[in-house]
């Protein structure tokens, strides 16, 4: 390189600009520029192909058909959980009758639970196990387990099978409409929220139902962020109960955070 050159007095300008000397500092200094704006560039340029309607057509494509696979093996293994549940309805005295007596029965409940866990586990969406495994029957263990404690533990499971189903076949319009109606709710319920300190019991009320029904949905739907998103933003259930004054100002102003929430994801379903 020519002492003058264009490329040695932009060196040197450099150098002078840096304040540095080093050959190696200066080489790495360059690398990592080059590094920071070449990583930049690739970022917007793939950003700019995922929104493009090319790459949507052909991942939209392969999803549905995965999907559709998956809804056709899980409607497969509710059609043999209800064949299940009918036996169990067909026991005269499910309480009364020993998981030993019947278990033929109970064998079927416990294979059918495993293969139904084994389908969810080839489904692409992590979250349909975490459905199914959080699906327990709660209660006090008997000493002698009763064949009822098995159909019941798979009404548990079925239902939630059921819900699951439901999570395949929802569409993006479909949870935007149900997010839709959600705000329309929570807007009126703080509209219309108590005024006077004697109503307050009403008005929590309200708001913690509606609040179940949207936690319920959201986990079905989504996964546990939205979840733990839509709880951060406001004190939870006990919290409301302890914490509001007159004129009420506390719980219907907590509303409004939730709902933000709520029409976040409204648009980042319109979005992505």
């Amino acid at each position: 390189m020519k002492r003058g050159s264009l490329m040695w007095e932009a060196i040197r300008a450099i150098h002078e600009a840096l304040g540095i000397e080093a050959t190696w500092a200066f080489v790495l200094i360059i690398a990592a520029t080059f590094a920071v704006l070449t990583g930049a560039a690739a970022w917007v340029v793939d950003k700019g192909y995922k929104h493009s309607e090319v790459y949507k057509a052909a991942h939209l494509l392969k999803s549905d058909e995965t999907s559709s696979e998956s809804v056709s093996r899980i409607r497969g293994v509710i059609a043999e959980g209800n064949r299940i549940v009918s036996m169990c309805q067909s026991v005269p005295d499910p309480y009364h009758t020993p998981a030993s007596s019947r278990a033929d029965l109970a064998n079927l409940i416990v294979d059918f639970e495993k293969r139904a866990e084994t389908i969810l586990s080839m489904d692409s969406d992590p979250r349909l196990q975490k459905m199914w495994r959080n699906a327990v029957l709660y209660g006090t263990p008997e000493k002698i387990p009763s064949i009822a404690m098995y159909c019941t533990q798979l009404n548990v499971k079925m239902d939630m099978l059921n819900r699951i189903l439901k999570r395949k076949l929802t569409t993006r319009q479909q949870l935007r409409g149900q997010l839709e109606r959600f705000v329309r709710e929570g807007i009126s319920l703080r509209k219309t929220c108590a005024k006077s300190e004697a109503d307050a019991g009403k008005a929590i009320d309200a708001q913690l139902n509606w609040m179940s029904k949207v936690l319920d949905w959201l986990g079905d739907n989504f996964d546990e962020t939205y979840q733990d998103q839509f709880n951060s933003v406001a004190p939870d259930s006990d919290e409301l109960w302890h914490n509001y004054s007159a004129p009420i100002k506390g719980p219907c102003e907590r509303m409004q955070p939730r709902i933000d929430v709520l029409e976040s994801i409204y648009t980042e379903l319109g979005t992505t």
